[in-house]
């Protein structure tokens, strides 16, 4: 039985190695092909407390900040004109559907609110004829 459990911790072990690589090379987590990247993170977690440390959740997160690198700087180069030229839109987009990052916050209405237009056409006609 112990000798199951320890293939078993030696398998989930090499997904998570092979889940951080895959995230360092630019990949997605949502992308793993080999299983749901909240099933990997959730075996890191559960690895850390069998092992009372954090090192596989600190990789994964180590990973994740490599891919993003990796991402920045090839758009940095691409704004440069070093390797494929790239303009400022491609950047933006790449920022904002990988990692969601926006530089403004925007304020999600309720879908309920009701949103109050005052049209009063006549004051409009009286000032074009001011």
């Amino acid at each position: 039985m112990k000798n199951t459990k320890a293939k078993e911790s030696r398998e989930k072990e090499n997904l998570i190695k092979r889940y951080c690589r895959h995230l360092k090379m630019g990949y997605s987590m949502y992308s793993f092909p080999e299983e749901e990247s909240s099933q990997v993170e959730e075996y890191a977690k559960e690895l850390d407390e069998k092992n009372m440390n954090d090192s596989f959740t600190k990789l994964i997160q180590r990973s994740k900040r490599e891919g993003m690198q990796l991402w920045e700087k090839m758009c940095i180069e691409g704004l440069r004109g070093e390797k494929v030229k790239l303009n400022g839109s491609v950047w933006i987009f790449v920022m904002r559907s990988r990692f969601g990052i926006n530089e403004k916050m925007q304020k999600v209405r309720n879908k309920d609110e009701v949103i109050k237009v005052n049209l009063d056409f006549e004051n409009i006609d009286k000032e074009k004829n001011d």
